[in-house]
C-alpha cells in the first residue's frame, strides 16, 4: 500500500489566536450625580468583566479626588446586588466634603490585577 502523501492545500490551518483576556472595568450608574444639600447621596460602582458579567473583588474602597489624589477613603464591602455603595453628604456634613469627584478602585480576585473606576462627579443643587 502506497502512504497517502498530504500536499499543502490539505493540510489544516494552525490557529494562531490566542483567547483573548478578560479585562475587567469598573463601571458606575453614573457618570454625573446630583445631591441636595443635607440630604444623603449614595454612589454606586459595579466590577464587570468583559462580557458583562459581575466580578468579585477585594479591598474595595471609595475615594474624593482632591488635586488628583486620592482622600476621604473608605472601605467597602461586596454586596449581594453586584454593587459597592457608599453614602456621602447628610445634614452634619460640608457639602464642599460631598462634592466633587469620586472614584473606586479594588484588587480583581481572580487575577489579582488593581482597576480603578473613571471618576464620578457629584454636584450639591
Amino acid at each position: 500500500m502506497i502512504p497517502l502523501q498530504t500536499t499543502p492545500d490539505d493540510t489544516t490551518p494552525e490557529d494562531d489566536t490566542t483567547p483573548a483576556e478578560d479585562t475587567v472595568t469598573m463601571v458606575s450608574t453614573n457618570a454625573t450625580l446630583e445631591c441636595e444639600a443635607k440630604k444623603k447621596c449614595r454612589l454606586f460602582f459595579r466590577a464587570v468583566d468583559s462580557e458583562g458579567k459581575r466580578v468579585k473583588g477585594r479591598n474595595a474602597q471609595i475615594c474624593k479626588l482632591v488635586d488628583g489624589e486620592k482622600q476621604h477613603c473608605r472601605k467597602r464591602k461586596y454586596l449581594k446586588t453586584g454593587y459597592f455603595r457608599l453614602r456621602i453628604g447628610g445634614m452634619y456634613k460640608d457639602p464642599a466634603y460631598t462634592a466633587g469627584d469620586w472614584i473606586c478602585e479594588m484588587d480583581v480576585k481572580k487575577t489579582g490585577e488593581h482597576i480603578v473606576s473613571k471618576p464620578v462627579t457629584v454636584t450639591i443643587v
